[in-house]
């Protein structure tokens, strides 16, 4: 009997549409079986109390879709698999939002205008359900702003492509002593640039700030980069001014910078980016300070107390990270969470959004009240409680819960790290003010100090917050 050929391309189809049908048909099934319907698209529905979140290891409870969970996944790597020819494009939960966003057409601008309309209903909803995160806006006017102003300084630097604000690299590598002091070449860029140098400290010295009235999207990723060079073209001008012996003019740019440090951390939703730029503009100041600007003071001006006054080397006490968290938890959510769950086309819509927000907030509140405390001491028992388990969410919920999730513990390490470092430079400005010199603020050890060298160590421990590598010792310059 002749065997009839079967053709090739048959043959592929047949390979490719028999998985691919079987697990449709499975996922077709368990669909229909699933009690009860989700609720429609869009209609964000919250249980009638909150849940109590268990972020305990032992918290393990199984989501009914768990055993199903691997045919989903097969499904979705099969829909996006190169060789279908029904290939979909993979989405991530949101990108629908942010090409409307980002198009140039006037519809989708306006769609995307109607979302974000949406967000903030459900923002404020969110707020009505979850009070503790809510926090109280200043009433300043755009004068008295300074956070305002320098977001006015970035984005005129960035349109004019000058977010390095003309500073060479050479000039940058003076404030990190990679590179010796120059004094004619910054003179050089001070010449050239009077207007720059006279909007940062005009941005510095303006004594508050406030993100209220201000669009989300206009700070929720900083400047960082115009930042850090604010910051060393203001370092430099101090180190020029005491070349030229004008004392005055040095503490002025050195409060100037540590004023635009505040002005990341002290609105009223600071974010752990922001405080990552703040925490990195106050120790560019501090390093700078005791290496290269206190010991250029002339020996008739040399005033221990003017220097820490500008300076201004603050601990900060849990509470503080409670208080970053918070405003984590605003921003992020305002610019991104909250739209992408106002988008009830995005193709990766949950079924259950408000189990999804119930534990996004649930879980920044959580790692919050861990570090409710004021007192420096009790940095040893706040522990973050990490982001519980999302078990109970939907299988969509879960994967979006992941993007979302910040890894609280390793910030607050990095926290940690950073306050023990400005608690080490106090202990610099005693030692200048023939003061006793202060233990270390939270495990109350001594510092080493060695007069002869002049140069304070952190304290003999174990301990990774104190072992020597995360700590920089300091060498104490001479209070003439």
């Amino acid at each position: 009997m002749k065997r009839t050929k079967i053709p090739r391309p048959l043959l592929v189809g047949v390979f490719v549409l028999s998985p691919i049908l079987l697990l449709l048909a499975i996922v077709l099934f368990l669909n229909l079986t699933k009690q009860p319907p989700p609720p429609p698209r869009g209609e964000i529905l919250f249980s009638e109390n909150r849940p109590q979140l268990d972020a305990s290891p032992s918290n393990n409870t199984i989501h009914p879709d768990d055993s199903f969970d691997w045919i989903h996944e097969r499904v979705d790597g099969l829909m996006t698999w190169d060789k279908n020819p029904w290939k979909r494009q993979r989405n991530s939960f949101g990108d629908r939002y942010l090409k409307l966003q980002s198009s140039d057409d006037p519809d989708d601008q306006a769609e995307a205008a109607q979302i974000r309309e949406w967000a903030h209903a459900l923002y404020l909803r969110t707020l009505e359900r979850y009070p503790e995160l809510a926090v109280e806006y200043k009433n300043i006017s755009p004068e008295e702003n300074g956070f305002l102003k320098f977001l006015d300084f970035y984005e005129r630097m960035a349109a004019s492509d000058t977010e390095n604000l003309n500073l060479s690299n050479e000039l940058n590598r003076m404030t990190d002593e990679e590179a010796e002091w120059n004094p004619d070449l910054f003179r050089t860029w001070r010449e050239q640039n009077p207007d720059i140098l006279a909007d940062l400290l005009a941005i510095g010295l303006t004594g508050e700030q406030s993100v209220f009235g201000i669009e989300v999207s206009r700070y929720s990723f900083l400047g960082a980069r115009t930042a850090m060079n604010g910051t060393d073209a203001l370092l430099l001008n101090a180190r020029l001014s005491l070349d030229e012996g004008d004392t005055v003019t040095a503490l002025q740019s050195v409060r100037a910078v540590r004023g635009l440090a505040d002005h990341f951390t002290e609105v009223e939703t600071p974010t752990l980016l922001s405080a990552t730029i703040s925490i990195l503009i106050n120790h560019s100041i501090s390093r700078y300070a005791l290496t290269d600007l206190l010991p250029a003071v002339p020996p008739e001006q040399a005033d221990p107390s003017a220097w820490e006054e500008a300076l201004r080397p603050q601990l900060a006490p849990p509470s503080e990270f409670a208080r970053l968290m918070v405003g984590e938890w605003h921003v992020i959510s305002q610019e991104y969470f909250f739209p992408a769950l106002s988008d009830s086309l995005d193709p990766k819509y949950p079924s259950d959004p408000g189990a999804l927000i119930d534990y996004y907030a649930s879980n920044y509140l959580n790692v919050a009240q861990a570090y409710s405390s004021n007192h420096q001491p009790d940095w040893i028992s706040a522990t973050s409680p990490g982001f519980s388990s999302p078990a109970l969410l939907s299988r969509e919920s879960r994967k979006h819960a992941e993007i979302f999730s910040t890894g609280a513990e390793a910030w607050s390490k990095g926290y940690q790290r950073s306050n023990h470092q400005t608690a080490m430079v106090q202990a610099a400005f005693a030692i200048m003010k023939d003061e006793p010199i202060p233990a270390d603020p939270v495990y109350d050890l001594p510092y080493q100090w060695d007069p002869a060298t002049r140069v304070l160590s952190p304290p003999i421990s174990q301990n990774p917050m104190l072992k020597d590598g995360w700590l920089h010792p300091i060498t104490v310059p001479l209070a003439r």
